[in-house]
């Protein structure tokens, strides 16, 4: 069994303009399978991008919006 942590004390803040007040928790699993946590401070949000593989999003605190590919934003909250 392997264990992995996504505690905020190990997440770091990237370099990418596109993200504003975010820190990334990454994990890369053998086989190319990959997660990651992305906490977003009040106020943080990440800049409309096309995303270049398919994405889960589960919000476990706070709410906000999403948009797909037509660009078309939806509310989403924790739950």
């Amino acid at each position: 069994m392997q264990r992995f942590s996504f505690e905020a004390e190990r997440a770091f803040a990237p370099p990418d303009e596109r993200l504003e007040h975010v820190t990334i928790a990454p994990l890369v699993m053998p086989g190319g399978v990959q997660a990651a946590v992305f906490r977003l401070a009040a106020g943080g949000r990440i800049v409309r991008h096309a995303a270049t593989t398919p994405q889960v999003l589960a919000v476990v605190a706070g709410s906000g919006r999403v948009s797909g590919g037509a660009g078309n934003f939806e509310a989403i909250a924790a739950g």
